[in-house]
């Protein structure tokens, strides 16, 4: 078998892989429909820290001053328009 860079047929290589899922070497014990590793049963879930009321707190505040920040920009953007449109 030989390997490299080259062009890959994905239609023979499709049809190869459906024949090798078919075959069962002698002996082995691993049936077909398993996944590497276990599959995903066996990846544990992330650890996630929960979050506490002060972090809550914290995000909100936070996303109350950025409001507040947005609005007081947007009052500028009009009041600048405002007075060139008087002039």
């Amino acid at each position: 078998m030989n390997t490299g860079f080259g062009i890959v047929d994905a239609g023979a290589a499709l049809v190869k892989a459906g024949q090798l899922m078919k075959e069962r070497p002698q002996g082995t014990q691993v049936p077909l429909d398993s996944h590497f590793g276990g599959g995903p049963a066996a990846v544990p879930a992330a650890p996630v820290a929960p979050r506490g009321d002060g972090q809550r707190v914290a995000f909100l505040v936070l996303a109350l001053v950025s409001l507040a920040v947005g609005l007081v920009g947007l009052a500028a953007v009009i009041k600048t328009r405002q007075s060139r449109a008087e002039r």
